[in-house]
């Protein structure tokens, strides 16, 4: 028997193992971490994990409810009302993004002049709030979105003096050390102000007939190099994965670089394999099918239509 025992614990201990004492306490098994409740507004359990993410009880948090469930009529008129209310200026960042996204996915309103009249109620609040709040980064990036989206609406070309602000409203945003993420990551910033500059110095043509006019100017290694920060700030994004992409196949055609359109390709069948989050993401993955046949349409490429860059059509 004392043979036996020996040799049982000279095993133990030639493995590694120290065999228990009388007194030592016994180690606890590891507790599994509490499963984040369900936010009762939410309707799902939900925790911020990323660096400026909006958490349950912020200030804003039913308007971000509603940004996140894409019911973004409800939003605007909600947001637009409390401001009237209370003259918080950050509201209008609600009512402006709101009535943005209501068009962005939305393939039924096609008529430019109802689109128009829509971009421009928002501008006007939004507006108002940036005079109150001028500082206020998130404001600047959401007036050169709308502002944007008026020039696409319009025409790049036919929308150049206004190219500088738009420009300098969201080199403000990337400048700045603000950091903002939505619910679901559907706006997150600055990752969507590298994605705004590069489809900014995508879209306006490099010339110095522009930059007489406007007083910038496009830049497609400039287009580039933002999209490349912007994918990379914001990982396995559909926006940033597209936009990306886009950047790529018109450099591609543009210079006759082949190993760019096949990167850009590369870039749309990885965002087509991910899952639509957004009414807007649906759109971008048809029009990514449409890219993959048609690299020759990246340049002009916009969400809501195909832009003409025709040098010789710009209004002097």
């Amino acid at each position: 028997m004392l043979t036996s025992l020996l040799l049982s614990l000279a095993f133990a201990q030639s493995a590694g193992e120290t065999p228990p004492t009388e007194g030592t306490p016994v180690p606890e098994a590891p507790v599994a971490p509490p499963e984040p409740e369900v936010d009762p507004l939410l309707g799902e359990p939900y925790t911020a994990s990323r660096k400026g993410q909006v958490k349950p009880g912020s200030k804003y948090w039913d308007l971000e409810v509603l940004y996140h469930q894409q019911k973004n009529l409800e939003g605007a008129e909600l947001a637009e009302k409390r401001y009237r209310e209370t003259g918080d200026p950050h509201l209008t960042l609600f009512v402006a993004r709101s009535y943005y996204q209501y068009l962005e996915g939305n393939e039924e309103i096609t008529d430019k002049k109802e689109r128009m009249e829509i971009y421009e109620r928002a501008l006007a609040v939004l507006e108002e709030g940036m005079a109150k709040a001028p500082e206020d980064v998130h404001l600047k990036f959401a007036y050169g979105v709308l502002m944007g989206r008026i020039g696409t609406t319009r025409g790049v070309l036919a929308s150049l003096r206004t190219a500088d602000d738009i420009e300098n409203a969201w080199l403000a945003t990337v400048n700045s050390d603000y950091q903002y993420a939505s619910i679901g990551l559907q706006e997150e910033l600055p990752c969507d102000g590298y994605l705004a500059l590069g489809i900014f110095y995508r879209l306006v043509p490099d010339s110095w007939l522009v930059k007489a006019i406007s007083g910038t100017k496009g830049d497609l290694d400039k287009s580039l190099e933002m999209q490349e920060k912007g994918a990379k700030c914001a990982g396995d994004r559909v926006r940033n994965l597209k936009e990306l992409a886009v950047t790529q196949m018109c450099i591609g055609t543009k210079r006759g670089q082949p190993e760019l359109i096949e990167a850009g390709r590369k870039n749309i069948n990885h965002y087509l394999s991910l899952p639509p989050s957004t009414q807007a993401e649906v759109v971008d993955f048809k029009h990514g099918a449409l890219l993959l046949g048609n690299p020759d349409m990246a340049c002009g490429y916009s969400r809501d239509g195909q832009q003409d860059l025709d040098e010789a059509k710009i209004q002097k």
